[in-house]
């Protein structure tokens, strides 16, 4: 089987490659062995990543107001609209994920954490993810702590809290990529529990 694995280097880079070997783990010690930081490991064109795709997907409604209550619809559909676009710019817990751990590991290289950024956000440039670590470096250059400068982008990209706390915790101790890897690890066993459960309602929902 093919796995398409995010790997960090020895120098401080990340990057991408492809990996056969029997299983997910097989993989990731391959690359383990090399020297490698492992990120990811995801099986190229899985079929579980595209039924859940296609279960997930739903048909958008249209509501017309009736005759009489125009403005209140107009308002409500205002209010809608808004609430769809904040839903739409919250980030992914996947990218959270793959941050902190690309940011863990550029961190332990002794890179600046401007630098870190910088290099962050251009790979993410014109997502969801690029758009908040473009706020947040502004806000770091001008002086924020890192937890600050995602503190105030929390509730716009949905931020967790315990996220800033983790944060806020690694650079009150000098220890912030250990915080970042141990955040990391907390988020890939809560993803994984996700995954297992929403694997195993998949049957389920194509049957019905």
């Amino acid at each position: 089987m093919d796995y398409r694995c995010r790997v960090g280097t020895r120098e401080g880079a990340i990057v991408e490659r492809s990996v056969g070997a029997i299983s997910s783990s097989a993989a990731r010690k391959q690359l383990q062995e090399e020297g490698l930081r492992v990120f990811q490991v995801r099986r190229a064109g899985g079929w579980l990543e595209a039924a859940t795709a296609s279960v997930g997907a739903a048909p958008s409604a249209v509501l017309v107001p009736a005759t009489g209550a125009a403005e209140a619809g107009a308002a409500k559909e205002a209010t809608g609209l808004r609430a769809l676009l904040v839903r739409r710019r919250q980030i992914k817990r996947s990218d959270l994920l793959l941050f902190s751990q690309e940011l863990a590991a550029l961190v332990r290289a002794g890179l600046p954490l401007l630098r870190c950024l910088d290099i962050l956000r251009v790979r993410r440039s014109g997502t969801r993810a690029g758009d908040l670590l473009d706020r947040v470096r502004e806000r770091v250059a001008t002086g924020a702590n890192l937890s600050l400068a995602f503190a105030a982008e929390g509730e716009q990209y949905g931020i967790p809290p315990l996220y800033t706390t983790t944060l806020e915790i690694g650079e009150a101790s000098g220890d912030l990529d250990g915080a970042l890897r141990r955040y990391a690890i907390h988020l890939e066993r809560a993803q994984q529990l996700r995954s297992r459960v929403k694997g195993a309602l998949i049957y389920p929902a194509v049957l019905f």
